[in-house]
């Protein structure tokens, strides 16, 4: 729930236990979607088991964790540790791959951090890529709403100028048009 998601206190247990429920929550969710049928819905229940055990929904460990469960926890872990949370702000990238070479065999398969050092300048240059997309996306979105704001706010005053010569059925007209942008 948002309410913990948003939270920027630390979370009760209880809050604890409801938040991990989400993977199995997640796979029954998935369940009626064909293309995860399988091990797409092992990866998503999986996603949050660590390499030594200590993970949930079932506690298990090493190559029992689908590989692919074993690839998102590092991806998470890595997204999780660079961007602003409610209670924190974003970490530096050089901080997340210390936090995921320190968790190398304990929270995270070493092979998967292995293959994550190994290609570290490429998923950087990945990840710049996608927020730079991602920046545009944003800005075309903010200069598009600008634009119809501009656009509301002078069909308004039309609207308000022609109000005091226009029969009520024009000025009906008018506002449902201008209700529609």
């Amino acid at each position: 729930p948002d309410r913990i998601l948003q939270k920027r206190e630390p979370l009760t247990s209880a809050e604890s236990r409801l938040m991990r429920t989400h993977p199995v929550l997640g796979e029954q969710v998935l369940s009626g979607v064909a293309f995860f049928h399988g091990e797409g819905l092992r990866i998503v229940r999986s996603h949050h088991e660590r390499w030594d055990g200590d993970g949930y929904p079932d506690g298990v460990a090493g190559t029992d964790i689908p590989l692919a469960a074993r690839v998102f926890a590092v991806a998470d872990a890595l997204d999780a540790i660079t961007s602003d949370r409610p209670y924190r702000r974003a970490r530096r990238w050089v901080d997340a791959g210390r936090e995921l070479v320190q968790q190398s065999g304990k929270q995270f398969d070493p092979d998967v951090v292995g293959a994550f050092v190994g290609n570290e300048e490429r998923l950087r240059a990945i990840r710049a890529h996608h927020h730079q997309r991602r920046r545009a996306v944003v800005h075309r979105r903010c200069v598009a709403r600008r634009h119809r704001a501009v656009l509301l706010e002078r069909r308004l005053q039309r609207a308000q100028r022609f109000r005091s010569g226009v029969g009520p059925d024009r000025l009906v007209a008018i506002e449902h048009h201008v209700d529609w942008i």
